[in-house]
């Protein structure tokens, strides 16, 4: 009995894991609009200029990694870029398992309105705007989101906060709430669907001035999946309580 409280403690923690932590503190600088305010004056309806989405209630508990949901592949739509080094920052995709292996979607010279195709075959292969060449190979169908911007301290921060240098959460990430929506030129307006997130950065070491909307970007057809220490922690414990299982009823 008492191995099998162990056991079922583990997956509530794991399950507790997955759930998230605390929102993110999203600050104000003042002089530009704040990601509240961007969202707000995108929304066409139901109310307009009033987002279905509340910046600090609304973020996702997880937002770590991510998989593709459709066969055609992601499409990626920068909404806006308030950076000091927006001329020079890049935003991408890496590898679940290996931060260093990345694929580049966004450079400097890319603008709101501008829009990318991602696709990951089964076997990990990485395509953009349907070329034939893989521009690289991911251990798996899973994937985190990066922003490299040159500012002081180091740059390159990831959608998985234990990857960055200052242990700092660089990305939050909103699921759409079926408001209609004004998208940047040349997209057409349309709805902002639960199968859609908006991802707002923070590119300051140390998280700045917490104003998440240093790079906007809607990504589509995709969804969050549990980080893989996670997975791995759920996948032991209810191994264990399978096991428990079966000695209860061959016993």
């Amino acid at each position: 009995m008492k191995k099998l409280t162990v056991l079922m403690l583990v997956v509530v923690f794991g399950l507790a894991l997955a759930a998230g932590a605390s929102a993110t503190p999203i600050g104000d600088n003042g002089g530009e609009d704040n990601l509240q305010e961007i969202l707000d004056k995108m929304t066409l309806s139901p109310v307009p200029g009033k987002s279905s989405v509340d910046v600090v209630n609304d973020q996702l508990g997880y937002d770590s990694y991510w998989q593709i949901t459709a066969t055609g592949g992601s499409v990626a739509t920068m909404i806006i870029e308030l950076s000091a080094w927006n001329n020079v920052a890049s935003f991408g995709v890496y590898d679940a398992s290996d931060k260093d292996n990345f694929v580049q979607l966004f450079s400097g010279n890319d603008a709101p309105g501008n829009l990318v195709l991602l696709s990951i075959d089964e076997n990990g292969k990485v395509y953009v705007n349907n070329s034939p060449i893989a521009s690289a190979t991911f251990s798996s169908t899973a994937f985190g989101y990066y922003i490299n911007s040159p500012t002081e301290g180091g740059g390159k921060f990831y959608s998985d906060t234990s990857l960055n240098l200052d242990n700092f959460d660089h990305m939050v990430a909103y699921r759409g709430e079926n408001d209609f929506v004004n998208m940047p030129s040349p997209r057409p307006d349309g709805y902002w669907t639960p199968s859609e997130y908006v991802l707002g950065f923070e590119d300051q070491y140390g998280g700045g001035d917490y104003d998440y909307q240093d790079l906007v970007v809607m990504v589509e057809s995709v969804k969050p999946v549990p980080e893989p220490s996670t997975l791995l922690l759920l996948g032991a414990g209810l191994a264990g309580l399978g096991y428990l299982g079966r000695r209860k009823r061959n016993g």
